[in-house]
């Protein structure tokens, strides 16, 4: 087959292929390199190529679009510039920083994912970008959230929230409030994590396609594990439907995997045949879901959600009694885990090797699998990270409650001064990179 590669001339970066990318993403690459060349403006050059980089969701363009960033940033900065230009270059770096940070941890490279989160976390500190700062906190705190680091995950969270709420960043309170809610839904607390969520959405507009195709799917999470499968069915549905206008798939893919979860464990499905033959079709259409789940995972290269998604697979394959295809999924998803430090899938599928095992009669092996899903379920649910995750999250609400309390306060001192003086105070700073959307999908 041809390759249709666009000019490097017009569209600056090596082989990109037009002829593969989605139309959503060209159209935005087209109107963005156009708006490049034809600026004089230095900083909204930039901004342009910037633009592409946060909105396109394709992983054979953006990428090149952020290195070629990191490399004329790195350079320029290497130059003499002026006051306002060396701000800019600081900017555009701790950005593309950022933005290699999120591309590490979606492929399951966390400590590189960190080491480029604290770079840019530094680079936005210099710049006293209080909105940058917040969101890499929030980045950082997704990683440590994939790890099992209960923990330092909320207080990270909670960090980036006081940052937004002082410098009254909707956006970003909205995106701290969904992290945040996941720690509540983790904790067993789902009505708490639905008012986060539903707050969250009055900071989101109608056409915010990607933001609001990770909410629903977060709606619908919690929805399930409240046990009103109608509700969570409709969520994951609106979720699914926003990620394929977008042609995100990784979005998509996510929404397809709950999806699956949610026909193995409710009577979503109407059957009036004999109990085993219902569970059995049940168990069919939620490994269709999967399958469909899994191969957008591989194309994009997501092998945190590609293990994720083998263990429901070889679950599946496991009760419709096809014991080596289930052995094959929930084998590569241990050795995906292992070799990228995630407890959480390692966990799952040690316990569904443990059952796989034992029904071929393999008692030793059921064992030692067993075995590694305790030390992993413990690494996770140790007493001593949920007391502190709780006791953190009181701690917050106890904070917020005074900080409510204390501006009731300052608001009865300042009618008396209204009179006298009045101060507006405009803070301008963009907060670099495509970490809302990952951090979300957790």
């Amino acid at each position: 087959m041809s390759q249709n590669f666009a000019d490097k001339n017009v569209y600056l970066v090596d082989s990109l292929n037009l002829s593969k990318i989605s139309d959503y993403d060209k159209a935005i690459v087209d109107s963005c390199v156009k708006l490049y060349h034809k600026s004089k403006d230095e900083k909204a050059k930039f901004e342009a190529i910037n633009f592409i980089i946060e909105e396109c969701w394709d992983e054979s363009v953006w990428p090149k679009y952020n290195d070629w960033l990191h490399q004329i940033s790195s350079k320029k900065l290497n130059s003499k510039l002026s006051k306002e230009q060396k701000k800019l270059y600081k900017y555009l770096l701790s950005t593309a920083y950022n933005n290699k940070g999120y591309l590490a941890d979606q492929h399951g490279k966390s400590d590189w994912a960190l080491k480029y989160y604290n770079k840019s976390f530094e680079m936005d500190k210099e710049l006293n970008d209080r909105k940058g700062m917040a969101q890499i906190l929030n980045n950082i705190a997704g990683v440590y959230q994939k790890q099992g680091k209960v923990k330092e995950a909320l207080l990270t969270f909670e960090e980036s929230l006081k940052i937004r709420e002082n410098e009254n960043d909707s956006l970003g309170i909205s995106q701290s409030l969904a992290n945040i809610s996941s720690i509540y839904s983790n904790q067993g607390e789902d009505d708490k994590a639905l008012e986060c969520l539903f707050r969250c959405m009055t900071y989101v507009d109608e056409d915010s396609y990607s933001r609001l195709g990770v909410l629903y799917n977060n709606i619908g999470s919690i929805y399930a594990a409240k046990k009103e499968s109608s509700k969570a069915f409709e969520y994951y549905n609106k979720s699914l439907e926003v990620h394929k206008i977008i042609g995100h798939v990784r979005g998509g893919s996510f929404a397809l995997n709950n999806l699956g979860a949610l026909m193995n464990d409710s009577n979503i499905v109407e059957c009036d045949l004999p109990k085993t033959e219902c569970d059995k079709i049940r168990t069919k259409k939620a490994l269709e879901y999967y399958l469909e789940s899994l191969a957008g995972y591989e194309q994009i290269g997501d092998m945190d959600g590609a293990s994720f998604t083998m263990n429901n697979i070889g679950s599946c394959y496991s009760k419709l009694g096809k014991l080596k295809l289930a052995e094959k999924y929930l084998k590569k998803s241990q050795e995906i885990s292992e070799s990228a430090g995630y407890p959480t899938p390692l966990r799952d599928a040690a316990i569904h090797l443990s059952n796989l095992y034992f029904k071929q009669g393999k008692n030793k092996e059921s064992l030692e699998m067993y075995k590694l899903h305790i030390k992993m379920r413990d690494s996770l649910n140790n007493e001593s990270t949920q007391k502190a995750a709780i006791q953190q999250s009181a701690k917050y609400e106890y904070e917020k409650q005074r900080a409510i309390d204390d501006a009731e306060h300052d608001k009865e001192i300042a009618i008396e001064q209204e009179a006298k003086e009045k101060q507006t105070i405009l803070t301008y700073a963009t907060a670099g990179g495509l970490g809302l959307v990952a951090i979300f999908l957790l």
